[in-house]
């Protein structure tokens, strides 16, 4: 008999879900926490969610991670290169940089939670903002209990 393989994304999400998460609206978009900030942090997904510190955050000069700066492209699709044959960045238009916070288990460096119950970092106003869910995006304060933490 075949073993299936897991899906890439275990989850309740839908891949549109996804998309919108990495391309949200500016009104959408969470504030970049600064160091000293508090935010909320969840490991496993669905699992509650802790308090944590943000202990400092990916530098915004780190050219290499393409969630933070991206090449530009031409009309034809191809990189967009300076008189020195050096690729043409600029700064995505959603960033999402690294945190390293201090958690109740230790130091954790990790990403914005942008699905609803995902792990990651999560703003500390977090249901009263948008999410993307199947079909579009909804207010996340309705959500049930189980989620809530």
């Amino acid at each position: 008999m075949d073993q299936q393989l897991p899906a890439p994304f275990a989850g309740p999400w839908d891949p549109n879900e996804f998309r919108r998460a990495l391309n949200r609206r500016p009104e959408h978009q969470t504030p970049i926490p600064r160091r000293g900030d508090r935010v909320l942090v969840r490991v496993v997904a669905f699992e509650p969610l802790a308090d944590a510190e943000v202990l400092d955050v990916e530098p915004w000069d780190t050219y290499g991670d393409h969630y933070l700066w991206q090449v530009v492209k031409r009309p034809d699709g191809g990189a967009e290169r300076d008189a020195l044959g050096k690729y043409v960045m600029r700064p995505a238009d959603d960033p999402w940089p690294w945190l390293l916070l201090a958690t109740p288990w230790g130091r954790l460096t990790i990403r914005e939670g942008r699905l609803l119950g995902s792990g990651g970092w999560w703003p500390l106003d977090w249901r009263h903002r948008w999410y993307p869910v199947a079909g579009g995006a909804r207010l996340a304060r309705p959500i049930d209990e189980r989620m809530a933490a």
